[in-house]
């Protein structure tokens, strides 16, 4: 419209620009494994990540974490993950955060049920006097629960077995 004010014009151009942004061309999915379910007393044991710009995976993160401790029947049968697995392969978490903070850079990350897992790595760089990245989180729990109907739980099993996904050697953070 001719018409137009130059302020609607400006605001027009900003809603044009904020919906490009909100499709997310470049970002970064984090996804951690855990001892237990208490960020105080339980620890992260494995870190992955994975960017994405326009649709392709350009690069993996993924770690196993050095814990000195012995895991959960239940957590190994889980993940799969073992203590000595820790032990043997797994990198200590304060290298860990810092190469996840590197990888991650400016990027927005995109985490399902960002709080458990955000609050883990808090934790654990509050432990480590890590300064952690502080990048625009878009959490999907919320995304699945306003957009996926008929589904009992949105864990991302739940969700991958809705959707016809093949969710074997899932909890492990990479896949």
């Amino acid at each position: 419209n001719p018409h137009r004010s130059r302020a609607g014009k400006m605001l027009d151009a900003r809603r044009a620009q904020a919906s490009r942004h909100m499709a997310l061309e470049e970002y970064v999915i984090i996804d951690i494994e855990t001892s237990g379910l208490s960020p105080d007393n339980d620890r992260i044991t494995e870190i992955a990540a994975i960017h994405i710009k326009d649709g392709v995976t350009l690069s993996e993160f993924s770690t196993l974490i050095k814990q000195n401790i012995v895991l959960s029947p239940e957590i190994t049968a889980l993940t799969g993950i073992t203590s000595e697995m820790l032990m043997s392969e797994g990198i200590p978490i304060k290298e860990a955060l810092e190469k996840l903070t590197a990888f991650v850079g400016g990027c927005p990350i995109v985490m399902h049920n960002a709080g458990f897992d955000c609050r883990f790595l808090v934790s654990e760089a509050r432990r480590n006097n890590i300064a952690l990245f502080r990048n625009r989180c878009i959490d999907t729990l919320p995304l699945a629960k306003k957009l996926v109907h008929g589904v009992g739980q949105y864990t991302l099993t739940a969700l991958c077995e809705h959707f016809g996904i093949d969710v074997r050697g899932a909890h492990r953070a990479l896949t």
